[in-house]
């Protein structure tokens, strides 16, 4: 590709014209050789000669040149790459979606390659914010952020000496551990075995050098574990990238009932500034999740005394400098119920395509940054379903079991719109080509249409779990919900999300007007 381009007609008229464009600006500061200049005056006069050229027509044909001839390249790659023996029996639908991975796949790696050959990428990667990345460039961005050369030394260091100093006393409990964690509640990860397997390593060498290892680690070494290792040989790769991880700001919670007053202002904190961000993006949910996070809720919803622990809120709202405010315990039980969202880093709750995205936001710019937004994110995608709960029990359920099925897509949407802008403007990311995201995503259609969507999708995933528990348990066709009751929900759910996609050409047909 590299020597078709250098001889292409388009490369010599803009090399050409770059050359001029240079004279021209040597001459302007009465300069005699580019080579007089310093650094930093080299890099702004060739800023400023790539600004201008943006719009001439020779480089918008030789950037259409270049992108023709590295597709022709990929397609030829892609197309030469033999497909297997199992290949030879797809059909041609499946075919062409491996030949276009295989295209994704290289391009990405090409990227990779050119990121690492950039002086100061760090900055420059924080282009990709918000962006899907392939498995390649993930692996790339992330070693770049997640690195530091002693701690991997240090590993390698006592494995080379002694590999059995690389384990904790306990690394039989650590191992059955990591196989609750992962077969329970990351059963959709790929290749378990070996994830399991490379944790357990992993997090036993952490203990065995920190003497520190809490329950929430086993969560987070898990997307650590997809995106950078491939074997066992890569373990040092994810010792080194936990070890880092763990040592980056992120919201903490402290456990109820703490007696520490800096990890209580703190909760107190975090439970402010999570409040804040669901009220300006969704007033209605807040307080509806403020009512029932509140103290003494379950004696007004007729919910169980297992609903609420106000004692131990109402010990940290003391103990935060707030007595007596009903409004602190509501935060401070909204952030309760974001637990697991929160310490667990989405690892766990959302699915782990989705939760492989939201880590690559974090760590482009920053888990104390966005850890809050972007659960703040995943409450707005399940407002329906948690508007519907009167309970703290009924919303842990929906952040359970509802919250795997949220698409990146939809994340990254909810994200632009609403949290991004700042972020954006402070690390000068420009939006480019997104204009979609610009304004609110969601289709905001009438509250009633919203409601009965939402009504009808619990009835029907209630519905479907009471026919498996009780096929399970034996029972027989008459003690089960019949298929007409089943038929009568799905009905309602057409009629609702018809009614919702007549509200949207409704408001399209407007707007149009």
């Amino acid at each position: 590709v590299r020597e078709g381009v250098r001889g292409s007609v388009e490369w010599q008229a803009l090399t050409q014209l770059v050359y001029r464009r240079v004279q021209a600006a040597l001459e302007a500061n009465h300069v005699s050789f580019f080579a007089e200049l310093s650094d930093e005056e080299r890099l702004l006069m060739v800023d400023d000669i790539e600004e201008s050229l943006a719009s001439t027509t020779a480089y918008g044909n030789f950037s259409r040149s270049l992108s023709m001839a590295l597709e022709s390249s990929l397609l030829e790659q892609a197309a030469s790459k033999s497909p297997g023996p199992s290949g030879l029996d797809m059909p041609w639908g499946a075919q062409q979606a491996t030949r276009s991975e295989d295209i994704v796949a290289r391009a990405a790696e090409g990227v990779s390659a050119m990121l690492s050959l950039i002086p100061s990428s760090l900055s420059t990667v924080r282009m990709l914010l918000n962006q899907r990345l392939p498995q390649v460039l993930r692996a790339q961005v992330w070693s770049m952020f997640l690195r530091d050369d002693d701690a991997l030394e240090r590993y390698q260091n006592r494995a080379a000496a002694r590999r059995i100093q690389t384990l904790a006393a306990n690394d039989v409990e650590i191992t059955e551990r990591c196989q609750q964690v992962f077969e329970m509640e990351l059963a959709d990860i790929p290749d378990l075995g070996l994830t399991i397997m490379v944790a357990k390593t992993v997090l036993s060498y952490r203990l065995s050098s920190t003497s520190v290892l809490e329950d929430d680690d086993y969560y987070l070494v898990a997307p650590l574990i997809l995106v950078l290792a491939k074997s066992y040989a890569d373990i040092p790769r994810v010792v080194e990238a936990l070890h880092v991880l763990l040592k980056l700001p992120r919201p903490r919670i402290a456990a109820r009932g703490t007696q520490d007053r800096a990890a209580v202002r703190s909760k107190a904190s975090h439970a402010d500034s999570l409040a804040k961000m669901l009220a300006a993006n969704d007033p209605e949910l807040c307080s509806h999740l403020l009512n029932v996070c509140g103290p003494s809720k379950s004696t007004r919803a007729g919910g169980s005394e297992n609903d609420v622990e106000d004692d131990d809120d109402d010990l940290d709202m003391a103990l935060s400098g707030d007595p007596g405010s009903m409004a602190a315990v509501g935060r401070l039980g909204v952030l309760e119920l974001c637990r697991p969202l929160i310490e667990r880093c989405f690892v766990g709750t959302l699915n782990t395509d989705t939760c492989l995205f939201a880590w690559d936001q974090c760590v482009l710019v920053g888990f104390d940054r966005l850890v809050l937004p972007i659960t703040v994110c995943v409450f707005v995608l399940l407002r329906e379903q948690c508007l519907l709960k009167p309970t703290k029990a009924g919303l842990s359920q929906v952040l359970e079991r509802q919250a795997k099925g949220i698409l990146a897509s939809a994340l990254s949407r909810e994200l632009e719109s609403r949290f991004l802008g700042p972020i954006r403007q402070e690390f000068k990311v420009p939006l480019r080509n997104i204009s979609r995201f610009k304004t609110d995503p969601v289709q905001i259609y009438d509250a009633t249409t919203r409601r009965a969507v939402a009504q009808a999708q619990e009835e029907l995933s209630q519905l479907d779990s009471a026919r498996s528990e009780e096929f399970a348990l034996g029972a027989t066709a008459a003690d089960s919900p019949g298929p007409s009751s089943i038929e009568q929900v799905k009905e309602r759910l057409e009629l609702a999300a018809r009614a919702a996609a007549d509200a949207a050409g409704e408001n399209d047909a407007a707007e149009e007007d």
